[in-house]
């Protein structure tokens, strides 16, 4: 099914996209079409009469998809506290005859919601909610609460196309699209509330932790690593998986509670996420009404513990949250499940679209941190990452064959990982194999080639050969010019090689033109980083210097090398430090060294290093 079909189905009413159970495919889901009715409840005593209805269809063999509102908290526990709602559902259950269709999402680049969204609240009322919070946990009330706002941008008009450009830009397990009853709502939830494969066990996984990535793969690894080890994080998941074993023990058989994994660290692509999965075998006979009774709403939205954590968040929370925070998913007729926990979830409206943030807040929660986390979570509505491809260029001569391939490789596949996109292993490798009789054979390839290979978004490769290129650099007294304007360090794409270049690209072309070899960058903070199409690096006396990772550059293979050959010294290097150079270098693994004979400050065209290249 293509995308033009998928989203004409998509804006017909009683459509619902949603992961079934068992499912590991992040873009494979459940196409739900034609309700034959539509369960609500709009009160609390509703509730139970709608479960209970649902039990009846199941029955005679129907499948049902939906949603369930935070606000329907006290028809399980009549303790649990909310703000009152008579605006939204607290339950809107569609009901089919039809079994789902499993279909694979295509994939869609080429829509975001382009403004920002604003927050209900100000940061100082933020604040001082957080107070009343920290009052509450010294007063011995409450060990924990989720604090959360609602925010809202201008109304969507093809909610579709969002739904799939998120879903392609953030793929997540346990993502939902509903439009049911003229309420479009886009879930893109990576978190799992409730699970059952088989009918007979029930898993939840609870998350709670989040690191923000960094754009070098090294050090985003690290930052993994730390989350997976912070006594805070660790704490607060352990405390909210607690929580979950004890829900899971009121359905569950007696010694069948089990955790498998505890404090595992999933990526995303802005943020790491801590995640723990709780296990149990359910209790004869339990119904639906009776598992939500005893897990509803999710404990990792509420707080510890939860009756005296949600009277809190009622007292201290500005808006009702309606289906952020409940639960999104599907029911089949054997009792199979899964619903996640409705969190980046957009509800669009006729006039708005609608989500919600937020964060445990603990003793030692600071309100500045908690406050720039809340936003750093809205970003997955917002943030784009535009169309790319990973790629990766190489010579290739027919006594060296594909020169530094493994390192090549290596890199894309690092990349590849990085941005969440599939690597399949050997592939590169039999596509440039493919090419091998083309570059035994064509006379243009006689004294070897230029050969580029590029990742597709599921991992496809494709591979691009040109004549080889003339020495460029090597024997020559490079003149180099140090631009004017400034590169972002905080650009992921900088330290990636991807298709994303057209700065770089455009630069090189016009620099080429004005009689210069390269262009060199400084970054915001005035920094050396990087050229246009090669890595820097300076010589003072006897040592040598190379500008770090953080400064914004991509980890070149020349450049690795060079570090190693030359006991160079990764720092911060500024126009200072190239006007007191005794040496400048710069390279890359295609056109080899060149060495600097000139450098000119684009800005005021003052010559800034001369050097003698012999």
């Amino acid at each position: 099914m293509n995308d033009i079909e998928l989203i004409s189905l998509m804006r017909r009413d009683g459509t619902v996209l949603a992961t079934l159970p068992g499912e590991n495919d992040c873009f494979c889901t459940g196409l739900f079409l034609e309700p034959f009715t539509i369960l609500e409840a709009w009160s609390i005593p509703e509730v139970e009469s709608v479960f209970t209805e649902a039990e009846t269809l199941l029955g005679e063999g129907c499948h049902i998809a939906g949603f369930i509102s935070y606000e329907a908290s006290p028809a399980f526990d009549r303790e649990q506290k909310v703000l009152p709602d008579g605006q939204f559902p607290l339950l809107r259950l569609a009901c089919y005859r039809k079994s789902p269709e499993r279909i694979r999402l295509p994939y869609r680049n080429d829509f975001v919601l382009k403004t920002a969204f604003v927050p209900e609240l100000r940061k100082e009322e933020y604040t001082a909610r957080i107070n009343k919070i920290h009052e509450n946990i010294v007063a011995g009330n409450i060990y924990q609460a989720n604090l959360t706002f609602r925010s809202e941008a201008p109304p969507v008009h093809n909610p579709e196309q969002l739904f799939l450009n998120l879903q392609t830009r953030h793929p997540v397990p346990y993502a939902a699209y509903l439009n049911l009853c003229g309420l479009k709502i886009l879930s893109l939830s990576p978190e799992l509330y409730l699970e059952t494969m088989d009918g007979r066990h029930v898993s939840s996984s609870p998350m709670k932790g989040t690191a923000k990535r960094s754009p070098i793969p090294e050090r985003d690894r690290k930052i993994a690593e730390n989350l997976a080890a912070d006594p805070k994080n660790l704490a607060e998941n352990l405390m909210i998986t607690d929580m979950v074993r004890n829900d899971l023990g009121r359905i569950c058989k007696r010694d069948s509670i089990s955790v498998d994994p505890l404090f595992h660290v999933d990526t995303y692509n802005t943020v790491h996420q801590m995640i723990s999965t709780v296990h149990g075998g359910l209790k004869d006979n339990i119904g639906l009404f009776e598992l939500f009774k005893a897990t509803f709403p999710p404990a990792s939205i509420t707080g510890a513990p939860k009756i005296s954590a949600m009277k809190v968040i009622s007292e201290n929370e500005k808006s009702p949250r309606r289906v952020y925070t409940g639960a999104v998913g599907c029911i089949c007729p054997d009792r199979t499940f899964r619903f996640n926990v409705a969190i980046r979830t957009l509800t669009c409206y006729h006039d708005r679209v609608e989500t919600g943030v937020g964060g445990g807040i603990v003793y030692d929660s600071g309100a500045d941190s908690e406050w720039q986390e809340a936003l750093l979570k809205c970003r997955y509505a917002t943030y784009a990452l535009p169309d790319f491809q990973v790629f990766e260029t190489m010579r290739w001569t027919k006594r060296e064959g594909f020169v530094l391939l493994d390192e090549h490789i290596r890199r894309a596949e690092t990349s590849q990982v990085y941005f969440r996109r599939r690597f399949i292993p050997g592939a590169v490798e039999e596509a440039l194999e493919r090419m091998c009789p083309e570059l035994e054979s064509n006379p243009a390839y006689r004294d070897g080639a230029c050969v580029k290979f590029l990742l597709e978004y599921d991992g496809r490769v494709k591979v691009e050969l040109t004549p080889p290129r003339k020495p460029e650099w090597r024997g020559l007294g490079l003149r180099l010019l140090l631009a004017s304007e400034r590169t972002d360090s905080d650009n992921v794409f900088l330290y990636h090689k991807t298709t994303n270049r057209n700065f770089y690209d455009t630069r090189y072309h016009a620099v080429r033109q004005s009689g210069f070899h390269e262009m060199l960058f400084l970054n915001r903070k005035g920094e050396l980083t990087e050229g246009a199409v090669s890595n820097v690096f300076v010589r003072k006396g006897a040592r040598w210097f190379t500008p770090e990772l953080e400064c914004g550059l991509l980890p070149g293979i020349w450049r690795r090398r060079q570090i190693e050959v030359l006991d160079a010294e990764e720092t911060v290097l500024s126009p200072a430090d190239l006007m007191g150079a005794d040496e400048i270098r710069v390279g890359n693994s295609l056109r080899g060294t060149g060495v600097a004979a000139y450098l000119e400050n684009e800005e005021d065209h003052r010559c800034l290093f001369t050097g003698n290249p012999a």
